[in-house]
């Protein structure tokens, strides 16, 4: 709603582009065409995160197709055939890096290689075999090597060192979950209750930020930027308890058609 007044002419075309596509599932699209995810004009768009999450529903899309031929195939096919296609998908991203970074970023056949690590884990057996041969808590080696992808980096292109580590570490979190991670104490609680929340947070914090800067292209004030955290985690706070949460428990389908109802009429709105 904020858009209108926020965003230049040509700002706000683009915006509603970013918006159709958002719905579409075709983000990552829109904005491939738009411009780079590293260039500086990127920061000013308000529906940049939404990349992300177009690329996960092609993919969920996609993958019950492929689960679907191979068990017409062949069930003990599975697990090689997903293993070759995450190996083909990394391949086809170092190799498009050199053509097109931009598309590498955005596009689903170069980012697959990441989703396919998370279904690689999710099938049977694989955890208790890792689990099996466990001798240290997974969370001392995964988190520092994550924790040293995202803030200092190993690797300028992405997605390629970096986007490994994190992966990798990922991965050895959910086959082997952290007792660490798990605490019940004060401080871990805390981490969880954001964790709980991190899907709101992370729809409502970057269209505050981007908003912010195309208001103060300048550079946004210092108070600014303090006060748009309380207000990120208020605005997620808000989202979680009564659109998150109420949609994880619709009791009946015309519940979920009234709800639906809304959403639709808050997009017309927000378009219009």
């Amino acid at each position: 709603l904020l858009a209108p007044w926020a965003l230049t002419i040509s700002a706000l075309h683009d915006y509603a582009m970013q918006l159709a596509g958002a719905l579409g599932f075709m983000a990552n699209v829109v904005l491939w065409q738009q411009s780079g995810y590293f260039d500086g004009q990127a920061t000013l768009k308000p529906l940049l995160h939404t990349w992300s999450l177009a690329l996960e529903e092609q993919y969920y899309f996609v993958l019950p197709l492929v689960l679907g031929a191979l068990a017409w195939w062949h069930r003990r096919w599975r697990a090689p055939a997903m293993l070759a296609l995450t190996v083909a998908s990394f391949a086809l991203a170092q190799w498009a890096l050199q053509l097109d970074p931009s598309g590498t970023f955005y596009l689903l056949p170069t980012r697959a290689w990441e989703l396919l690590v998370g279904s690689l884990c999710a099938l049977p057996g694989w955890s208790q075999r890792v689990q099996g041969q466990r001798q240290l808590d997974s969370g001392w080696l995964c988190l520092p090597l994550m924790l040293a992808a995202l803030i200092w980096g190993v690797d300028e292109a992405h997605p390629r060192g970096d986007a490994m580590l994190v992966v990798l570490s990922t991965a050895g979190l959910v086959l082997m979950p952290s007792s660490m991670l798990q605490s019940q104490r004060a401080w871990m609680r805390a981490l969880h209750w954001i964790g709980d929340q991190s899907y709101s947070l992370y729809l409502v914090h970057w269209p505050l930020i981007a908003l912010a800067k195309n208001i103060w292209l300048q550079g946004v004030p210092a108070w600014v930027s303090w006060l748009l955290l309380p207000l990120s985690f208020g605005l997620a706070q808000l989202s979680y308890r009564y659109i998150e949460q109420p949609f994880r428990h619709v009791a009946t389908p015309g519940e979920l058609c009234r709800k639906l109802g809304w959403i639709l009429m808050s997009l017309a709105l927000a378009a219009a």
